[in-house]
């Protein structure tokens, strides 16, 4: 398996490459890029916010089919997600104190080591991205997605922020909801600069 994701390496580049709004950043560089924009916004008077929300066990409540219905509005390549869910669907079994249980196939989730595992969450959440990140008049609003967590930025005046990141809010928790992803109750943080 992992000879077969070297060599596919560059099928999934190119995606990345043709859906460029999928390719976040790490934690580390997220962290940096957004304390440079809330200094930036403190030198001209302005207002940075963002809510940074953690998707609970996100990699376990990918719906596979949900996977192949993004997979091919996103342009992703199938025989790459077909080889990759036989992967995940395969018979296990788990020990527990030298005891084998009977084999079962799962149907939802993915698995968090594998090699595709955060792109295939990108793929997954693209159009949840794509539904937060539009032009709003008067600021600037930067969604990312790291790893399982969904941020959005929003800079300008105090008053367009507010009404601008609850309202993103309030969406972004819809979509969400909508792919029947869990929102973490103790990791969702706001941070503002005012």
């Amino acid at each position: 398996m992992r000879l077969w994701c070297a060599v596919r390496k560059p099928v999934a580049h190119e995606w990345e490459a043709r859906n460029e709004r999928a390719c976040f950043q790490n934690d580390c560089q997220r962290a940096m890029f957004g304390q440079a924009v809330t200094d930036e916004c403190c030198l001209e008077g302005m207002t940075s916010a963002s809510i940074m929300v953690d998707i609970e066990k996100c990699f376990e409540h990918l719906d596979h089919q949900q996977l192949i219905h993004e997979a091919s509005a996103t342009g992703f390549p199938l025989h790459m997600l077909r080889l990759l869910l036989n992967v995940y669907r395969a018979e296990r079994r788990l020990v527990v104190e030298g005891c084998l249980s009977a084999p079962v196939r799962v149907h939802k989730g993915i698995l968090a080591g594998c090699h595709f595992a955060t792109m295939l969450l990108r793929m997954y959440l693209l159009k949840a991205v794509d539904a937060i990140a539009v032009p709003v008049l008067g600021c600037r609003v930067t969604p990312r997605v790291v790893v399982d967590d969904v941020s959005i930025q929003v800079v300008g005046t105090t008053d367009v922020v507010i009404d601008t990141l609850s309202g993103l809010a309030c969406k972004l928790g819809t979509e969400l909801v909508q792919k029947r992803l869990p929102l973490s109750k103790t990791k969702t943080i706001v941070v503002a600069s005012k």
